[in-house]
């Protein structure tokens, strides 16, 4: 980053394009199972933004909209109401799973909204007419 380009495994110069160059990521402690420091040079030489995780009513409104796109052509469960409920229920159920099985007990129970996502991208994988 600071060069503006690598070598690749050829040892050939690879230019990158200022500006044009997104690291996103989703980062917890480094003494979380299989995570590492970043170093203080990386950290000084790109913007850093920090925030914390979404209220339960912002979950539920995020949620909301992701199972609405997912279960659009559901014949039973696609009204608002039925989403919405599933939305709930399963912020509920991630709630109930993250006070019980703590970060503190055992480091690799680290629950996040992440999570629900997953469950959700795990939905639209299924053919709802059927």
């Amino acid at each position: 980053v600071t060069f503006r380009g690598y070598y690749d495994e050829n040892l050939e110069f690879i230019g990158l394009e200022p500006g044009r160059i997104q690291i996103v990521g989703s980062m917890n402690p480094s003494t979380t199972v299989g995570r590492h420091v970043l170093t203080s040079r990386f950290t000084a030489i790109v913007r850093v933004a920090c925030t914390t995780y979404p209220e339960r009513t912002q979950l539920q409104t995020v949620y909301f909209h992701s199972l609405k796109r997912a279960l659009a052509d559901h014949p039973t469960h696609g009204s608002d109401s039925q989403i919405r409920k599933l939305a709930g229920t399963m912020i509920e159920i991630y709630d109930t799973v993250a006070q019980t099985f703590s970060a503190d007990d055992y480091r690799h129970y680290k629950l996040t909204p992440r999570h629900l996502s997953e469950w959700v991208a795990g939905l639209e994988r299924y053919d709802m007419q059927a």
